[in-house]
Parts: structure tokens; sequence; C-alpha cells
């Protein structure tokens, strides 16, 4: 089973509509998914979450979810806040005071909320692809491996990255396939 983008979604308008924050164990045990499997894909929903919010014009979402020893204050820090700051430069937006923007961001979410529709309106992402070639799955994570590592790398360097931070199904994860030696 892996993460829906759709009830990952679901979780975080859930928790703003309490007037609260929400944790990443709460948003993998809304796709039914072992914290040990999602916490890799996690925060590459996440940034897609970012990406769809600035896209239609709401409050970057993920700027209420925080590690669970923050979900009483809210605070983001270490890897949560600079994920979160990266997706929201991703999108374009302008961050000069970080805590600042994060609970600028966290406020409007709470008043966004309350009108905010249901649902994402997506086609569940999680479903396997029907068409097309199946590599174009990994072209954001290939184009992630390549940014941590300065730019440039080799394919083992790159596949070995992805390893590590997504879920690769074990039919990609063999010899000859991305990761494995070549003849």
């Amino acid at each position: 089973m892996s993460l829906d983008i759709n009830k990952t979604y679901g979780a975080i308008l859930a928790a703003a509509r309490e007037g609260r924050f929400v944790t990443y164990g709460e948003l993998a045990a809304a796709s039914g998914v072992a914290w040990k499997n999602a916490h890799r894909p996690l925060p590459q929903q996440l940034g897609r979450l970012v990406e769809i919010a600035h896209a239609r014009g709401w409050p970057l979402l993920s700027a209420i979810v925080v590690n669970k020893d923050q979900v009483e204050t809210g605070a983001l820090e270490g890897d949560a806040l600079e994920g979160f700051l990266a997706a929201a430069e991703m999108v374009g937006r302008q961050v000069d005071d970080p805590q600042a923007f994060v609970r600028a961001e966290q406020e409007a979410i709470f008043d966004w909320a309350k009108t905010a529709p249901k649902d994402l309106g997506l086609v569940e992402e999680s479903a396997p692809q029907t068409s097309g070639p199946r590599f174009v799955q990994y072209f954001t994570p290939v184009l992630d491996a390549l940014r941590a590592n300065g730019g440039e790398a080799k394919p083992e360097t790159v596949f070995a990255w992805i390893k590590e931070h997504i879920d690769v199904p074990t039919e990609v994860n063999r010899p000859g396939f991305g990761g494995g030696s070549h003849s």
C-alpha cells in the first residue's frame, strides 16, 4: 500500500478545521501506511500538495504538518522547516523571516479550512500508471537526487539516493533496471 494524496489532504483538512496541527505519522496512518514505509515518500507528496495549493491560490498546506514533539506548539524545526521552506521557494514564494512565514501560513490554513473544498478532486495518485512509460514517474526524484549531489552524479549514485528517499518497487530494484551493475 502507498500514500494517497487525497487521504493526506483529507487528514490535513480535518486537522485544520479542528484548529490543530497534524503529525507526519497521522498522514501515514490516513493512507493506512506504516511509518517505516511512509517517511521517505511523504516529503515528496507534501511538496506536491504545496504545488497544488499554490496553483489554486490556497495557503501552503504542509505548514501545519509537524513532528510529533511539536504538535502542541506547531513549531517547524530542523528537516521539517527546511523541507517546508524549500517547497515554498520552489513555487516562487519569498521567505525573508522563516518563522514569521510559517506562522502566517499556519494562520491562513486554519482560516482557509472553514470554506475549503472537501477533497482535491484528483484521481488517486497512488494508482498504478495505465499508459505511458513507467520511467516518467522517476523524473522528479532523479532531479532531486541530482540537486542533492551538486547538479551531477553517476547513475549508481542517483539510484542509491532515490532508493534512500522514496519507495522503489521490487521489480525496479533489481540489477539492470537502474541501480544494479550493467554489462
